[in-house]
């Protein structure tokens, strides 16, 4: 019986890191890449990259516009989108003021 409470208590510990933390707290990591076959001219190119946002499954516009906020004083030049950017199964809630955010 024990066992069965520290199991569920570790699934809703990571349960709850994943939907409330995590989501608030957005990391930026900053990478140098050397390539010789990449032109002189893209040297000081920035690229920015965002992945799996999941618009509608835990990150509501709120959040949403936090995130960007802190992207955008990256002052990259490019920014690719990964992964999955709203979440398939709600995209019906999706309005024309996160559309907005996001171009």
């Amino acid at each position: 019986m024990f066992a069965l409470v520290i199991i569920a208590l570790i699934i809703s510990s990571v349960f709850l890191y994943s939907i409330y933390y995590r989501v608030e707290h957005v990391r930026i990591n900053y990478k140098t890449i050397y390539n010789e076959k990449v032109t002189e001219s893209l040297n000081d190119l920035t690229i920015g990259f965002i992945s799996d946002i999941r618009y509608n499954e835990f990150m509501n516009h709120e959040r949403l516009e936090r995130m960007l906020k802190k992207y955008q004083n990256t002052n990259t030049d490019v920014c690719i989108f990964g992964g999955d950017l709203f979440s398939e199964r709600l995209l019906v809630d999706i309005n024309e003021d996160t559309i907005t955010t996001l171009t």
